[in-house]
């Protein structure tokens, strides 16, 4: 069985990695945005902006997340 600290080292990387793959979605969520305000006549661009607050709030709690295991790694 693994030992505590291996569990949260591995749940920090996860975590670390969840956390990089909603910031990659958020950029790519922004520049479609921008893209579609630029090309469009009635750019629709409510549904980019529902994401990209979504997908902020999701990022909060993996910080809030993270702070614990960090916590727990060093314990």
């Amino acid at each position: 069985m693994a030992q505590p600290k291996d569990f949260f080292v591995k749940k920090y990387h996860a975590l670390k990695g969840i956390k990089y793959t909603l910031a990659m979605i958020i950029n790519e969520a922004d520049r479609q945005a921008e893209y579609e305000k630029l090309t469009a006549d009635d750019p629709d661009t409510a549904v980019y902006t529902k994401t990209i607050a979504h997908l902020t709030h999701e990022i909060m709690r993996i910080n809030h997340t993270l702070g614990n295991v960090e916590r727990k790694m060093h314990e």
